[in-house]
């Protein structure tokens, strides 16, 4: 795997995989070990953001990474910024959603009229 890695020819993942996992794993095989991405950018990745927090529970993800302190950046840190991201996200689209039933009664009472 590493003389493919090397010379820049491997195969690629199977179609059942998505395009965004197949991107990720050809950015992680670069040829040059500076451009492949580093952890951190790893997690960000929203294919792997998604995965973490749907598969591991707060408490979860503290104690399977609580020995991990990764280039002096705490994951813990990471995870939190994903989750409220995620909490930010779910009340905005609430939020838009209780404005468009406000504004379809608002047009459905002024039909009525």
């Amino acid at each position: 795997m590493a003389q493919r890695i090397i010379s820049g020819k491997y195969s690629p993942l199977p179609s059942t995989y998505s395009p965004q996992l197949n991107q990720l794993i050809g950015m992680m095989l670069q040829r040059d070990p500076a451009a492949r991405p580093t952890i951190h950018q790893i997690l960000k990745v929203p294919i792997i953001e998604k995965r973490i927090t749907r598969f591991l529970q707060a408490d979860l993800f503290k104690e399977e990474f609580a020995h991990t302190l990764l280039h002096n950046q705490n994951v813990f840190d990471e995870f939190r910024k994903i989750q409220n991201k995620q909490k930010e996200d779910v009340t905005k689209a609430a939020e838009r959603a209780r404005k468009i039933e406000e504004h379809k009664r608002e047009l459905e009472e002024k039909e009525r009229q």
